[in-house]
């Protein structure tokens, strides 16, 4: 896909377009070598085929997302979300958003990123959408307890705010975001009112939309869900389950 003289929308991961990552994001070096150390869980990466520093790989297109390089040409699923939904600690081919496209056999556009908030999804979608011209659109809707802000920094176009300890711009004296996080209204609100606009804008292009939530869908026991190499994220069940809900809600 041509990517010359377009204003694409900034995201996280566009400072590794084109590359091959090893590790990102809570999916690290350090807490796989932990996680080896322990029978139990050394045992299960074997089981996964995950025992090697190679065995998850991310595959960064040249706009930034994980996955194949867009094809217009060709019918395609988008996906939005967060790293529930680019597959932190997971191959490629386990993550539900692969699942469903083939079986549906489109082409699958995953341009979900870890950490971002529903306010990320909708702005990217409010561009992606229209240029890719997608034959479906799922959203696993980011936990509600984060929102983006713009920021005037060219650096970093972008904050999520998810806590005082994981946003670096979070002051305790900002009173905005003190009651911003104290009232949990704020949080419903700003996550319904994303996926309403989600869904208002596949209506407008006469685009099917599937919405499920991260808060429901992935969270479980690992019995239940397995869990992903990070051990921080559900594993490869876990997609299968979602994936199963999303095709059965198309059939």
């Amino acid at each position: 896909m041509d990517t010359t003289n377009i204003n694409l929308p900034w995201h996280f991961g566009q400072q590794y377009a084109g590359q091959t990552l090893q590790w990102i994001h809570t999916d690290n070096e350090d807490n796989f070598q932990r996680m080896m150390q322990d029978p139990t869980h050394a045992d299960y990466f074997v089981c996964k085929g995950w025992d090697q520093l190679d065995a998850i790989l991310y595959r960064i297109n040249h706009m930034g997302f994980r996955g194949q390089d867009f094809n217009k040409s060709q019918p395609g699923m988008l996906a939005l979300g967060c790293s529930f939904t680019f597959g932190s600690g997971l191959p490629e081919s386990t993550l539900w958003p692969t699942l469903v496209a083939n079986c549906l056999d489109l082409a699958c556009w995953n341009i979900a990123w870890p950490g971002i908030a529903a306010d990320t999804s909708y702005r990217l979608a409010e561009y992606w959408l229209p240029e890719l011209a997608p034959k479906l659109v799922c959203v696993l809707m980011p936990p509600r307890d984060r929102f983006e802000l713009i920021t005037a920094n060219p650096a970093l176009q972008a904050e999520v705010f998810m806590s005082a300890s994981e946003s670096s711009m979070f002051s305790q004296a900002d009173m905005y975001l003190k009651h911003w996080f104290v009232a949990d209204e704020n949080a419903w609100i700003n996550q319904r009112k994303n996926a309403r606009a989600i869904q208002s804008l596949c209506n407008e292009h006469n685009i099917p939309c599937i919405i499920k939530y991260a808060d429901q869908e992935m969270s479980g026991s690992t019995n239940e869900l397995e869990y992903a190499r990070d051990y921080v994220h559900a594993g490869p069940r876990g997609h299968q389950l979602l994936a199963g809900k999303i095709l059965n809600e198309l059939t």
